[in-house]
């Protein structure tokens, strides 16, 4: 059921790049072309690239030596490398008649509701085996087209994303930095992107694309200063970048409606060894588009100050052009480090019917460290499906200090709890999930402060396993402060009669709870409601000697009496197992 392995056939560097020897360079200076930060060389460093694509051996490298050259929109030819050298900065126009458009195609029409154009710096359609390599800096002059913060009152609006501030557009900015439409060899190393307007890199349509070594710098409070979105693509590798951007770092869509191939996949993704920096999410899935997304990699990441680790979404907006949603399947995380509000969070629209939706997602060996709960949910009709989590260690320190409640909005909000500061109240949150797996998942709240409930939540689930989870200090289980093992126990069950329990499960099918360790005396251990609960157990489950309410297992009434099964619960260190504790409400 589980992603095992990745055996997509990826191209090799001499599959993607030019040629590039020394007798097929091209000086931009040699045609024209000023570096001094104030003329506008479109003209000269396009003839530059038409010289070089045009020569006798079709192809060669541009070469943008050391200087500011101030550029309009550039078209890259076939086998054409863009080079920088150190020291040179390749900076994109203010003025918007220095933009053009003609070579665009017909769906690529800007993002209205984004406020951006269709205008881009750097441009290539339908060509081959492309470059843009060295040690230089593009620069996107993205602050030209934006406000200084704070706001003022009267310019365009500009949706904003609470706390993160976000500048608002002039009247007009480019769109997409550096775009690539339907090309067959695209590759970007070691150079250095800044201050883009809106998405910095947008390979669109393309098949075998290498990204290697690259670093972005966009400022956080650009809005949709994205970092690289893979658009139905096939057979990309993004490794060892650096990115600190406005928006996601890196998203990966499937717009098959404005590519007008309504056929195309994303597929055969490759992220690894990546630094991440972001006011929204490292690596989104889903969002836009009506194509499948399949079998993607992503590894050995960090990202840190960032407000979505992972993000899955499988929407139906058709005002962005999203009619179905994507079927988002085999996509394997592994070996990641999050320092994130939220480290995971995976969503289908109550609207979105199969066989768009989520299945066959498999996150192994993550270190996170979160301020906020994760959301795993689909719909009652369309569940997410095959999802396993091994090997999780979760620490969480958010302080919620603002009263919350346990209820979560049905259907929840397509961008989760984007308005609300105070978040998930619960370590993992599931709904409508269909063949879960948690499994060696440690768990440490004991920075956390304020109102928490459950550590593992879980409604309307199917066939689930919850294997070896071990709970250091969950703050809404373990027992106040003031209490000792020697308090009247009737005083200490009312004083915490409103506390939720570790792992709370409500109308689960075929579930089981087994091998789990409390490190801490809690309050309740499992709790099980809801009257379509079926096939509901719970074995070898080690519990703290000194349980101070003892009450391992809270079963309401509602629950068949036929459905719910405890084997062995163990207590300390003790030998053999303790009997069962069990509590039936009425």
């Amino acid at each position: 059921m589980y992603v095992t392995r990745y055996d997509a056939a990826m191209p090799t560097p001499t599959d993607t790049q030019p040629a590039t020897s020394p007798a097929n360079d091209h000086n931009v200076q040699d045609y024209g072309a000023i570096g001094n930060g104030k003329t506008i060389n479109t003209t000269a460093i396009q003839r530059a690239i038409d010289a070089a694509a045009s020569s006798r051996s079709n192809g060669g490298r541009v070469v943008i030596p050391a200087g500011v050259f101030v550029t309009g929109t550039l078209q890259l030819r076939n086998q054409i490398e863009l080079h920088l050298h150190a020291g040179a900065i390749l900076r994109a126009s203010a003025d918007r008649s220095d933009y053009d458009t003609s070579h665009n195609l017909p769906g690529d029409a800007g993002c209205e509701p984004e406020y951006a154009s269709a205008a881009h710096m750097i441009h290539a359609r339908d060509v081959n085996n492309i470059a843009i390599t060295g040690l230089g800096t593009i620069d996107g002059n993205g602050r030209s087209f934006m406000h200084d913060l704070p706001n003022q009152p009267g310019q365009p609006t500009q949706p904003t994303r609470p706390p993160q501030p976000h500048s608002r557009v002039k009247n007009w900015r480019p769109g997409q930095l550096l775009t690539f439409v339907n090309c067959n060899g695209v590759t970007l190393e070691h150079i250095r992107i800044v201050d883009a307007p809106y998405w910095t890199i947008w390979p669109y349509g393309c098949d075998n694309v290498r990204i290697d070594g690259i670093t972005i710098r966009n400022p956080r409070d650009t809005p949709n200063a994205d970092g690289i979105n893979p658009d139905c693509c096939r057979n990309v590798r993004i490794t060892g970048c650096d990115f600190d951007t406005g928006d996601d770092c890196i998203a990966i869509r499937s717009d098959t409606t404005r590519l007008g191939d309504p056929k195309r996949t994303c597929e055969n993704i490759i992220v690894s060894h990546c630094i991440m920096r972001s006011p929204c999410c490292g690596i989104r899935i889903g969002f836009a588009g009506d194509g499948p997304i399949r079998h993607c990699v992503i590894s050995h990441c960090v990202m840190h100050d960032t407000r979505t680790g992972i993000h899955l979404i499988a929407p139906r907006m058709p005002s962005y052009d999203i009619h179905r949603g994507p079927a988002i399947e085999n996509i394997a995380i592994s070996h990641m480090t999050m320092d994130t509000q939220k480290p995971l969070f995976i969503w289908i629209g109550d609207d979105v019917d199969a066989p768009a939706g989520i299945s066959n997602i498999r996150l192994t060996d993550i270190d996170a460290t979160a301020r906020r709960g994760s959301f795993i949910g689909g719909s009652a009709t369309n569940p997410v499906r095959g999802i396993e989590i091994r090997n999780l260690r979760l620490r969480v320190i958010g302080h919620n200090d603002q009263p919350i409640t346990t209820t979560v909005d049905n259907p929840y909000p397509m961008w989760g709890e984007f308005h609300r500061q105070q978040g998930l109240p619960f370590g993992i949150y599931l709904r409508h999930v269909v063949d879960v797996r948690l499994s060696d998942i440690t768990l440490d709240a004991s920075a956390a402060r304020g109102q928490w409930s459950s550590a593992i939540r879980a409604q309307q689930i199917e066939r689930c396993d919850l294997q070896h989870l071990d709970v250091t200090q969950w703050p809404s289980t373990t027992p106040t402060m003031n209490s000792t093992p020697d308090a009247d126990a009737d005083a200490d069950a009312d004083a915490d009669a409103d506390a939720d329990a570790l792992i709370h499960l409500t109308d689960a099918r075929h579930t089981r709870v087994d091998h789990c360790r409390m490190s801490d005396r809690v309050t309740r251990f499992l709790r099980v409601d809801g009257c379509d609960c079926q096939a509901v157990s719970a074995n070898w489950n080690r519990l703290p000697r000194d349980h101070r309410v003892d009450i391992a297992f809270d079963i309401d009434a509602s629950v068949p009496t036929d459905q719910w099964s405890n084997q062995w619960p163990m207590q300390g260190n003790s030998a053999p197992p303790a009997p069962p504790t069990t509590s039936r409400k009425s």
